[in-house]
């Protein structure tokens, strides 16, 4: 009995084949990379996201909405302006998220974009941002 042989095109030596074991290995690697403990990635998490307005502002006017953009488009939702809050769909855990907001009137034009907040997203949890404020 050969110690290698070739099964498939795979080698195998005795009952164990090597892809086996490669298939293996990748799950026991993934399975350590997708816990939250060991510093970012592979688990969801989500983001609060709250605006208001400014006193004084025009506020919220009928047909006008919020865009809330997650990391330079990687994730856009648009919302009623009266909304106020929403919570954002999944995210990647265990690291650091960019949120923007954009407020536009009811033709698409642009009428305020506060700066971006950087905020980091605990595995399973949905941190809240500071609120928005928008001036009109």
């Amino acid at each position: 009995m050969r110690a290698k042989v070739t099964l498939r095109g795979r080698w195998v030596w005795g009952s164990v084949s090597f892809a086996g074991l490669g298939v293996l290995a990748a799950l026991a690697l993934g399975g350590t990379l997708q816990g939250c403990g060991g510093g970012g990635g592979g688990c969801s998490g989500a983001v609060s996201v709250t605006w208001d307005f400014v006193p004084g502002s025009g506020g919220c006017f009928q047909g006008d909405y919020v865009v809330v953009r997650v990391d330079d488009n990687t994730m856009t939702m648009q919302y009623d302006c009266t909304a106020g809050s929403v919570v954002t769909p999944a995210v990647e855990g265990g690291v650091t998220h960019t949120v923007d907001l954009t407020l536009f009137d009811a033709t698409n034009t642009v009428i305020d974009q506060p700066p971006a907040q950087s905020i980091f997203v605990p595995c399973g949890q949905a941190p809240a941002t500071q609120p928005f404020d928008f001036v009109d």
